[in-house]
């Protein structure tokens, strides 16, 4: 893995975390995103927390994503860490502005060279959880309203890329886990 220049950073983030047809919509304290193709919520679940919604400049917003497997259980890549990390599957949160663009703009970005990663998958079983805890910087974000975005990626690219999966693909998370936006006021 590579870092990229950080203007490039954030627009790349943005392409590879947003869909195009990602909308972002805030109403009072409630934010809404339309259009991204998601898993189903019946094979699993995402749940965003954050501690507070509204933070001072400069003082991180601790988050914290919980990822749910729902009643029959789900077969998720074996990396429940930073999407940055692996550039092609985990955990990925951002400040988004009311237009959906990344409101921090020197957040590192990534990118891998060579040929396709070996993906292993593993089986959660129903109910089981794995969870992850991030903060994101605010120093670099103007005051106003936002929304913060979670979501773990499962691309379904990956499978052909998988060393471990079973025949019957049915319980395979194929796209994005998304959790409910939360408003937020940076101060």
């Amino acid at each position: 893995m590579q870092k990229i220049a950080p203007p490039l950073a954030a627009a790349w983030i943005a392409i590879t975390v947003l869909s195009p047809r990602l909308t972002i919509a805030q109403s009072g304290s409630k934010c809404t995103v339309f259009g991204t193709p998601q898993v189903s919520p019946a094979l699993v679940k995402l749940e965003s927390v954050a501690t507070l919604s509204a933070y001072k400049k400069g003082i991180p917003i601790h988050v914290t994503l919980t990822v749910r497997a729902g009643q029959e259980g789900v077969y998720l890549p074996d990396f429940f860490g930073a999407f940055q990390q692996t550039c092609s599957h985990g955990f990925a949160t951002e400040v988004l502005t009311l237009q959906g663009r990344a409101a921090n703009p020197n957040l590192p970005g990534c990118a891998y060279t060579g040929g396709a990663p070996k993906i292993r998958y593993v089986k959660l079983k129903p109910e089981e959880i794995r969870t992850w805890k991030i903060d994101l910087p605010t120093k670099a974000i103007a005051p106003g309203q936002y929304c913060l975005y979670a979501e773990y990626l499962s691309p379904e690219e990956l499978i052909g890329w998988s060393v471990n999966l079973p025949d019957d693909k049915a319980l395979v998370a194929k796209g994005r886990i998304t959790a409910t936006p939360i408003a937020i006021e940076i101060r």
